[in-house]
């Protein structure tokens, strides 16, 4: 047999022939027997910067499905899904329940971070993609019935997953799996580093161990009343709206308990905007880094 018959049956023997060849070597790659045999789940123990604030982390999920996955610090942020309902808590404590991409994106992306994409009663409809890079075979993954679909690179040699990527609010969302190791779960990355809006957070892993047993399920959103914050019943409840020409509103808050002027009126808003000046002007400290998303395209702001 010639040397190019012999590279010929060698790449037939390692390019898979179908999506179920790519799952069924990811799934031998990561150790997922190990991983589906522990009906509790497991929890995943480390430190990370989030937001460009130091926090720690902290991620209990099962074989099924379940998780919370909590990063604590001064931007801290929660993520969970119970079996029914997928929520999240922002770093003030606010919590509220998830739906539409924004939930199939929460779901995705952690099923991928905890192997959940591998089972077979999975919800999601996994398909190759054609890839110029012959070092890695990508899969496309969709939450079936929803409306968000990922890409998923696998490493060619390994058959460990490398990265997940779509396309997010702020542009491209690169997800990146390193430093995999053995562990009690079959192998675990200990480094994941999320990208977007020229934003880094990143996660390194310190410790994966069996889930304790809970008196309750951990994966429950809880009340949330918050401590600095209240209506004072004695002020009027109008609020004064004025439309300008081009159909925006404004109303005229004080901020700090100074009047500093208008501020446009958005309820499709996820957060507060205030211009940096201003800002500096009111003596509002400035921490921790966040992409900031407008028609315009986005940038990287702080908070304040």
């Amino acid at each position: 047999m010639s040397a190019f018959a012999v590279a010929l049956n060698l790449l037939l023997v390692q390019q898979p022939a179908t999506v179920e060849d790519v799952l069924a070597r990811v799934r031998t790659a990561i150790g997922y027997e190990k991983l589906a045999q522990h009906a509790p789940g497991w929890h995943v123990v480390g430190k990370g910067r989030y937001f460009g604030e130091p926090g720690a982390y902290d991620l209990l999920f099962t074989p099924s499905g379940h998780f919370v996955e909590r990063v604590t610090g001064p931007l801290g942020t929660t993520h969970a899904y119970d079996g029914k309902e997928t929520w999240e808590a922002d770093w003030t404590g606010d919590t509220l329940t998830l739906a539409l991409r924004d939930r199939d994106l929460v779901l995705t992306s952690m099923a991928i971070l905890t192997g959940r994409w591998l089972a077979t009663d999975a919800p999601y409809d996994v398909r190759l993609v054609a890839d110029d890079d012959d070092a890695v075979v990508t899969v496309q993954v969709a939450f079936r019935g929803g409306r968000h679909k990922t890409r998923v690179e696998v490493d060619g040699g390994t058959w460990l997953p490398k990265r997940e990527f779509y396309e997010g609010s702020a542009g491209l969302s690169i997800t990146t799996l390193a430093d995999w190791r053995d562990t009690p779960a079959g192998r675990v990355p200990h480094r994941v580093d999320v990208s977007e809006g020229g934003l880094t957070n990143t996660v390194t892993i310190d410790k994966v161990a069996k889930a304790p047993t809970f008196v309750r399920s951990p994966f429950e959103r809880l009340p949330w009343t918050p401590a600095d914050t209240k209506f004072d019943p004695a002020k009027p409840a109008a609020v004064e709206i004025k439309r300008l020409p081009s159909g925006h509103l404004i109303v005229h808050p004080r901020v700090n308990g100074k009047d500093v002027g208008g501020f446009l009126l958005d309820s499709g808003a996820g957060s507060m905007v205030i211009d940096p000046k201003i800002a500096d002007e009111l003596g509002m400290p400035k921490f921790g880094e966040i992409p900031v998303v407008g028609i315009g395209g986005a940038l990287l702001g702080h908070f304040r």
